[in-house]
């Protein structure tokens, strides 16, 4: 299998390169965000993505999280020390009162209070360019749910990610302990290249 991907990847590759030119190390500035214009298909694995803290060092490490099933869209770049910003409110189930800080950056929200639809919606208008939200029940270190769009005929368009409780309460809990109210975030990374792991997975969930 893992051939079979490398082979794709390849084609996938000189694709670009002959239509486009050799743009692969290519990077955008919108917003003063860093964005690398092309991602690998190895950066999203079997409906799991990947992404690194690098800041603060309390909770540095790789994580891994499930995109939205059918809204949102696709994140084929990559957002590179960009801050991980946990909404006010938490939930994101009304207005978002510290948008001032979400601009061009990843909205942090924990579930509940609203479908995950409407905290999409909300932290796109507050100038959010992705959103994570986490699981409320902060026992949950194992099992990525499928995230889907509620009855209404709204959309987003930003993509949109569910993560673990557990990982979600240890980056909260770090937040409020220091009393800050983001992390820096590089999304997505490769995983599959073991040179390109500085840092390890966190020691409270399984992998």
């Amino acid at each position: 299998m893992s051939d079979v991907r490398w082979v794709i990847s390849i084609l996938f590759h000189l694709f670009i390169v002959l239509v486009f030119g050799d743009t692969s190390q290519e990077q955008l500035d919108s917003d003063n965000v860093e964005i690398v214009a092309l991602v690998s298909l190895d950066l999203h694995l079997n409906d799991v993505t990947f992404f690194e803290l690098t800041e603060p060092l309390e909770v540095a490490y790789i994580y891994k999280i499930r995109p939205a099933k059918n809204f949102g869209s696709f994140m084929n770049y990559t957002l590179v020390a960009v801050e991980l910003v946990l909404t006010t409110p938490q939930d994101a189930c009304g207005p978002v009162s510290n948008a001032y800080y979400l601009r061009g950056n990843v909205a942090l929200v924990e579930r509940g209070g609203c479908s995950f639809l409407s905290k999409a919606i909300n932290a796109e208008y507050a100038g959010a360019v992705a959103i994570i939200i986490a699981d409320n029940d902060v026992s949950n270190d194992d099992t990525l749910i499928e995230m889907t769009t509620d009855e209404t005929s709204r959309t987003s368009n930003i993509p949109a990610f569910f993560m673990l409780g557990r990982d979600g309460f240890m980056i909260m809990k770090t937040f409020h302990k220091f009393n800050i109210q983001s992390a820096v975030i590089n999304i997505p990374i490769n995983v599959t290249d073991s040179s390109a792991l500085p840092r390890s997975f966190p020691p409270w969930s399984l992998w």
